[in-house]
This record gives structure tokens, C-alpha cells and sequence, in this order.
């Protein structure tokens, strides 16, 4: 998971999970990192503040992001979603690189043995699953 650090000496204008030259260059490229990258909740005051949610979105996975993640703003799933969707229809994101990145998913699911059938992406965020994340939401706050 890739923090929303400024780390000037490798790029001074991006935090890191925005960051092409910190994820394909230094993660991917030097390190030789194969596995899933995922972004850090894209609704956290150091992304928000100045990005909207969709070009945050579009921003990290052209980075080199697998899984951006907006964990505690539900209104800015849709526009994310949206933005992104309307870039890859217009063919911004490298084909092969969007091939690679869901093959890496694929992987990691298969390697966890994700169980049953994978859920198609619109019944993600569906109405069932939002009632269940606030019922989590709920539980958790009665513990803390």
C-alpha cells in the first residue's frame, strides 16, 4: 500500500501514490516488484485537498496503481468510478499496463484463495454492501 508521502528527492511534485516515478520506476521497475499495488484512501486530507476524487483516481492508477481505494467519503466513489471509466473508454490508460494490473489482481485473488464466485464490478458498492459496511461502521464505534 503506497503512502500519500512527498518524497522530493525521488519526485518533487507528486506524493508517492500518485507518483509514476516512485510506483513503475523505483517500485516496479528498480525493485522489481510484482505483486499488488494499492493506494491509500484517496479521500485523506493530503490527496483531497487538492485533488477531486476522479482525477485522484485517474492520477494513481496512471501512476501505476492496481486498487484505489476511497474508504470513508461515499459520495466520491461514483465520480471516481465515473472518471475513470470515461478515460480508459477513451483509451488514456495504457492497454497493456491495464491488462498487466488486472492479471496481478487475478493472481492475488487466485492466491487467496478468494472464496466462491469473484462478484461482477456492479454489484460492488451495491445497496446490500453499503447497509453491511455502515453495520461494520456502527460495531466498530461501539468498541472503541
Amino acid at each position: 500500500m503506497t503512502a500519500h508521502i512527498l518524497l522530493p528527492q525521488i519526485d518533487p511534485e507528486n506524493p508517492a501514490s500518485l507518483s509514476r516515478t516512485m510506483l513503475d520506476g523505483v517500485l516496479r521497475r528498480r525493485l522489481r516488484f510484482g505483486g499488488v499495488i494499492l493506494a491509500d484512501d484517496l479521500g485523506m486530507g493530503a490527496i483531497a485537498r487538492r485533488y477531486g476524487p476522479g482525477e485522484a483516481a485517474v492520477k494513481t492508477l496512471r501512476a501505476g496503481t492496481d486498487v484505489a481505494m476511497l474508504c470513508h467519503d461515499w459520495p466520491a466513489v461514483a465520480p471516481a468510478i465515473a472518471s475513470v471509466r470515461k478515460e480508459h473508454q477513451a483509451g488514456q490508460f495504457d492497454a497493456g499496463e491495464w491488462r498487466a494490473s488486472l492479471d496481478r489482481i487475478e493472481r492475488t485473488c487466485a492466491q487467496a484463495e478468494f472464496p466462491g464466485p469473484r462478484p461482477a464490478m456492479e454489484t460492488l458498492g451495491c445497496e446490500e454492501h453499503r447497509r453491511l459496511a455502515e453495520g461494520i461502521r456502527v460495531r466498530l464505534r461501539e468498541n472503541l
